[in-house]
């Protein structure tokens, strides 16, 4: 929901902030969708870090990584012995998990608390508040915000706005609702064009649209 990727492309590339070949970091996506053009030939070898688990390696506030693609060596040092790792090396999920482990020291206490927080956003009704989800992790609202803006990088409240998306993306899917407009209040949306513009900017296309491709079949 929001992870931080690490990498290593062998590719050519095309995105905002960077261009392939190379080894990358990019922090959460909270404004639009995150697209890679790849041309030529090549491949991509990379992980996907659990909320809160770059920071807790690189000890770099997350909300600092919010929506930028930076060069790996900027935030994990020794990042650029990856170069050349390629997805038909039989070693390259090995040297990829020892590279990071090497990194992994530490207490980080937090980041339990951090996991905790994603837990329990998944397992509760999608129309709740940032205030409601901070008492049901036994946190205090403020605490909850600190939190979230350093090992996340984005708000609470902002994780509540994309776990409707995506619950509303699980029930298009399975046809579970009477109309788009019913569909939105039950969410927690003010009404259907709220839920409009938030799912638009995470899927790309409007509810109606997704639903109609969806179920024609078309990819």
């Amino acid at each position: 929901m929001a992870q931080a990727n690490l990498t290593v492309e062998t590719a050519g590339s095309d995105r905002a902030g960077a261009d392939g070949p190379g080894v990358f970091v990019t922090g959460v996506v909270s404004r639009s969708r995150f697209d890679v053009t790849l041309t030529g030939t090549g491949g991509v070898v990379g992980a996907k870090f659990r909320p809160g688990a770059l920071t807790a390696l690189t000890g770099i506030e997350a909300a600092d990584l919010r929506d930028r693609v930076r060069p790996a060596t900027a935030v994990l040092a020794g990042a650029d012995a990856l170069l050349g790792l390629t997805p038909d090396r039989p070693d390259a999920l090995d040297r990829l998990d020892a590279f990071l482990l090497a990194r992994a020291t530490g207490d980080h206490a937090e980041l339990d608390t951090v996991g905790r927080v994603i837990a329990t956003l998944e397992d509760s009704a999608p129309a709740m508040s940032a205030a409601e989800l901070a008492d049901r992790c036994g946190l205090k609202l403020r605490s909850l915000q600190r939190l979230c803006r350093h090992y996340i990088g984005v708000g609470p409240q902002w994780l509540v706005a994309r776990a409707r998306v995506h619950t509303a993306i699980a029930r298009l899917n399975a046809s579970d609702y009477d109309t788009l407009a019913e569909l939105a209040v039950e969410l927690g949306w003010f009404d259907q064009a709220h839920m409009g513009r938030d799912f638009a900017a995470l899927v790309g296309e409007s509810p109606g649209a997704y639903r109609d491709r969806v179920h024609s079949g078309t990819d």
